[in-house]
């Protein structure tokens, strides 16, 4: 029988949650190890100057290797065999190896790092629908997983979202691809967006019990939705600010966001990351919110006490969420409807002296925005990346232009997943 198995030694992380290996001289990216590690592996596909293989035998293993209480390929849980701290390093570790391999950036402050708990810390998840069963797919297939052992979802959303399912009338619920479920920081509040292959029918009951009594609301929508449909209740949520990190925020200060809207979901973390941008604010300086998404940092900073804050979004369902939520600050926020490569086209003067916040995502930047931030001369951006690489290729220009690095600052806001935010300063050197 032909062993079909390598022994490698695995150099460095990757993004993506694999370990960088070689045999005879290709790179191999290697799934389920730990850099320093010796192992055995099982080639899985090959591509163009790259292999990648999956690790089936441990031969001298890391001090920082535990045994997974969980099953990793549910729930993206690509470190789970990893102790936290090293997962903590591996991340600082993929950050570091983009900046310097893809934006050719040297001499950078340390990164931090933030860390979060890794049970109940998501407050918001995307899980897909066959029939009445919704779950996670596991990893590389469309199969089917529960979610509940990954622990990852805060209490009550899995049956939220299970519940509901079971009292749409079948035809519905035949069409639904996948459910969002949201729960606010504070817990008090839960809502639903249902995700359709087909429009809903225009005329019959929704229901055939009643609707789900443990949620604000419930909304429903093709993917492309630009306006989805009530079900049931309101499926809007209302976040305290004082929850999310602003302090001095007043009581009733408060933040409105559509289930279907796009939200940051470790309820653990949010309230650290809403204070670091908010930090990094310099004083008297307008801010200029670009992917504003429904305002958390743009709001957040208006709530803070900031005098001009313009924020910019393009999915119409966080800009509705975003003009109502600029409302109750008067000529102190604008909100702006429309995608940020059109403003930065536009309005480009708006940029210069100001401090930008950008949280893109995963794609970054377009050459549009970067070129108007760099020519814009800002006093400040705080740059809130999803991506490493393309935050490298995004910081490679905006430092060309004359910013200058000051912080760089990993939230863990995926732990145990391949999932790497980072949070970047940079500041216009005069």
């Amino acid at each position: 029988m032909v062993d079909d198995t390598f022994v490698l030694t695995l150099e460095k992380p990757v993004a993506g949650g694999r370990s960088l290996a070689r045999l005879d001289g290709r790179v191999v990216l290697v799934s389920g190890g730990i850099p320093g590690e010796r192992v055995r592996v099982a080639m899985e596909r090959s591509g163009k100057g790259v292999a990648f293989a999956r690790v089936v035998d441990v031969e001298e293993a890391s001090p920082d290797r535990v045994v997974p209480s969980l099953d990793p390929q549910c729930g993206g849980l690509a470190f789970a065999h990893v102790a936290y701290d090293r997962q903590l390093a591996l991340k600082r570790a993929i950050v570091e190896d983009a900046l310097g391999r893809i934006g050719r950036l040297r001499g950078l402050p340390a990164i931090d790092a933030v860390g979060s708990p890794s049970r109940e810390w998501r407050l918001r998840a995307r899980l897909h629908a066959h029939g009445a069963h919704v779950g996670f797919y596991r990893e590389g297939t469309h199969s089917l997983c529960d979610p509940a052992p990954s622990g990852q979802l805060a209490a009550g959303l899995i049956a939220l979202a299970q519940d509901t399912m079971t009292r749409l009338r079948p035809e519905l619920s035949r069409a639904v691809e996948a459910v969002v479920v949201s729960q606010t920081v504070r817990g008090d509040q839960q809502a639903m967006h249902l995700e359709l292959s087909r429009p809903l029918p225009r005329h019959g009951e929704v229901w055939v019990a009643q609707p789900p009594p443990d949620c604000t609301g419930v909304s429903a929508g093709l993917v492309s939705s630009r306006h989805p449909t009530v079900l049931h209740g309101y499926p809007w949520l209302r976040e305290s600010l004082q929850a999310l990190g602003v302090s001095g925020a007043s009581d009733d200060a408060g933040l409105l966001r559509h289930a279907a809207a796009f939200f940051q979901g470790n309820r653990s973390l949010l309230p650290r990351l809403v204070a670091h941008v908010l930090a990094a604010v310099p004083a008297d300086t307008p801010v200029v919110d670009l992917y504003a998404g429904v305002g958390l940092f743009g709001i957040a900073a208006a709530a803070a006490g900031v005098a001009s804050v313009t924020a910019v979004e393009g999915d119409a369902v966080s800009a509705e969420d975003l003009v109502a939520n600029a409302l109750p600050y008067g000529g102190r926020v604008r909100a702006v409807r429309g995608d940020v490569e059109t403003f930065a086209g536009e309005e480009a003067a708006r940029l210069a002296n100001a401090c930008v916040i950008l949280d893109p995502p995963r794609t970054g930047l377009s050459p549009v925005v970067s070129a108007a931030i760099a020519a814009a001369s800002p006093r400040r951006v705080i740059y809130v990346s999803c991506d490493p690489a393309t935050l490298a290729r995004d910081l490679q220009v905006l430092t060309a232009a004359g910013l200058r690095v000051d912080t760089l600052t990993v939230f863990d806001l995926f732990p145990l997943t391949a999932h790497v935010e980072t949070v970047v300063t940079l500041t216009h050197e005069a």
